[in-house]
């Protein structure tokens, strides 16, 4: 039945089904949001998993790793801002200006193309560091969970751009 209403509507079931879902994801994550506390990666995962269908079986291992990289992307944009003003990172950085710390942009920038970009973003973000970007080191901030590190850390590589930083 939802097939052919999607198919009625010039929709594929799929994002249909998408679409359809989607007040149904905010409604899930709205508790943690609106308490401001940090929305977890875990939560969203949770919070899409009605939606989630298993893949085709014809599906080949490139597409999928293809498919994971899209929605680790879609996951990192939703999810990013939020984490980042959760965990207090805007206290020192932000999307387009240099604070205490770089820029976000910055970071992408310099990061673009590193294919090991996502773990050492993270791994500065749990552990800190120092001497990359000025002499006040980036603190260590082992609250952030290990997920939540790559999650920031994917949403930062996405603001890369051909419009610099300022």
């Amino acid at each position: 039945m939802f097939s052919l209403l999607a198919s009625l509507a010039g929709v594929s079931a799929p994002a249909a089904a998408t679409r359809a879902q989607a007040p149904a994801l905010s409604q899930a994550l709205a508790p943690t949001q609106a308490a401001g506390a940090q929305v977890s990666a875990q939560a969203y995962v949770q919070a899409r998993a009605p939606e989630q269908a298993p893949a085709p079986a014809q599906a080949s291992a490139s597409a999928s790793a293809a498919g994971a990289a899209q929605e680790a992307l879609i996951r990192a944009r939703a999810l990013g801002p939020g984490l980042a003003k959760a965990n207090n990172c805007i206290a020192c950085h932000t999307v387009e200006r240099q604070r205490v710390g770089p820029a976000f942009k910055a970071i992408a920038q310099r990061f673009a193309g590193n294919e090991a970009a996502v773990d050492a973003l993270a791994y500065s973000i749990r552990h800190g560091g120092g001497g990359r970007w000025g002499p006040i080191p980036m603190p260590a901030q082992p609250q952030v969970t290990e997920d939540s590190a790559r999650t920031l850390a994917q949403w930062i590589l996405s603001l890369a751009s051909n419009t610099p930083a300022k």
